[in-house]
């Protein structure tokens, strides 16, 4: 019987890390390595910032670019008032 394997999507943590792992994604949904409509990582972790990206793709695993679509604006329109 043959196993299948897992891949993981492993995020760190360090607040702006965060909008740049979703940058890398989208960058990687664009030149063809991830595709589909599904999220292509069966394990989703990440710390802190990471932990924010990997929540909202996990809530989006079954329209994965959309959900990293929704996940690039919610950086791009985080400020620091909003945090602090």
């Amino acid at each position: 019987m043959k196993q299948q394997g897992h891949t993981a999507l492993v995020l760190s943590g360090g607040g702006a890390r965060g909008a740049y792992q979703a940058g890398v994604l989208r960058g990687l949904i664009e030149i063809g390595v991830l595709k589909g409509p599904e999220c292509p990582f069966s394990i989703l972790v990440g710390t802190s910032a990471g932990s924010l990206t990997a929540t909202m793709l996990a809530a989006n695993a079954d329209r994965f670019e959309r959900g990293l679509s929704e996940l690039l604006t919610t950086w791009q329109q985080l400020k620091p008032s909003r945090v602090f």
